[in-house]
Order: C-alpha cells, then sequence, then structure tokens
C-alpha cells in the first residue's frame, strides 16, 4: 500500500525546471590548452562575461571534448566557446584586435569582423536535456 501512495505521489509532482545541457566540441588543435566555455542566460553583455553566466574551464586533453551543464533553468541561451592554446586565461588577438585561437558560438553563429548578437547564438533549453555540438575555429577558417 505504501508503495501505492509513493508512486501516486510522484506522478502528481510537478516536473523540474531544471535541464541538462551536454555539450562535445570537436576540431580541436592539438591536444593543449584548454577550453573555456560561457553559457548565458540572456543578452546582457554577451559576448563578455557577466555575473549571472555559467562558465567552465576545461584541459583539452583530446580533438573532441565534452562538458555537462547542470541544474540549469530552462530558457533562452546562447553559448561562447574558445580554445585556451597557451593557457594564459585570455582571447588572444593579433596587433588588430584579431582573434588568433580558435573560438565558437552555438547555433552556428559566425563571428568575424564582429561578435554575433545573443539572438544569432541563441537556443531554446526547454526539454530536460539538449546536445549541442560546437567545433572552434581560427579567425582565418571561418
Amino acid at each position: 500500500m505504501s508503495l501505492l501512495i509513493l508512486l501516486v505521489l510522484g506522478m502528481l509532482m510537478p516536473p523540474t525546471d531544471t535541464a541538462t545541457l551536454d555539450l562535445t566540441i570537436t576540431g580541436l588543435k592539438g591536444e593543449r590548452g584548454s577550453l573555456n566555455l560561457a553559457l548565458f542566460p540572456r543578452a546582457g553583455n554577451f559576448p563578455e562575461i557577466d555575473t549571472d553566466t555559467y562558465t567552465a574551464r576545461i584541459e583539452v586533453t583530446a580533438q573532441t571534448m565534452t562538458y555537462r551543464f547542470t541544474n540549469l533553468p530552462r530558457g533562452r541561451y546562447a553559448l561562447a566557446v574558445y580554445q585556451d592554446l597557451n593557457n594564459n586565461g585570455k582571447m588572444d588577438k593579433n596587433l588588430w584586435g584579431v582573434p588568433t585561437e580558435p573560438y565558437a558560438f552555438s547555433g552556428g553563429a559566425v563571428a568575424k569582423w564582429k561578435a554575433p548578437d545573443f539572438a544569432d547564438a541563441a537556443f531554446e533549453l526547454k526539454e530536460a536535456e539538449l546536445s549541442l555540438i560546437v567545433t572552434p575555429k581560427t579567425w582565418g577558417e571561418w
């Protein structure tokens, strides 16, 4: 009887409002440096990291890496990724301000002469789980 009550109560509970985002980052330039991931829940200062940006930094150990963001409120997000080849903690640029390290944005947003708008990189996190694949490229490869 108590098992039946637990089952009924479990069905009556509202679904969770959080979700998981599984990222696969492909085409990395060698097995060196680190990946810097930034997940933006609103346009704000996109793509500059803000107080509500979810961030992660992981060591690159393969040409394809994965990362999981958990317990995210469902909603609209944009992702920015770059491979910090020399592990200096910043996106390196040349004298003209052109990035010299591989980078990518969600939604297939292309950023060559300026950063994309949030709307160009945005995606909806509606379901309990979503998987995205991004491939960072150098400026010349875009």
